[in-house]
């Protein structure tokens, strides 16, 4: 069960355990992890799990690192 945003988009709001894996690269365990430490926010509906992907594009970019810059020469 995937749930679409409604903002026309097309890109869904929420999904279950195995395509956060697929979207993150994080593993299955490290994403229950998450989700019990608050890190990742998700919904329980009847038997599903769904992550909220917009909490998990927070969480990655929140570990992000920048890319140093490179030092110009001078003239």
């Amino acid at each position: 069960m995937t749930i679409r945003s409604q903002t026309g988009s097309g890109e869904p709001i929420s999904v279950k355990i195995p395509e956060a894996v697929r979207l993150s690269g994080l593993s299955r365990s490290r994403i229950y992890e998450l989700m019990k430490s608050g890190d990742i926010e998700f919904a329980k509906v009847g038997s599903s799990t769904l992550v909220i992907v917009e909490s998990l594009r927070q969480f990655i970019h929140s570990h992000a690192k920048a890319k140093p810059s490179q030092k110009q020469e001078r003239s």
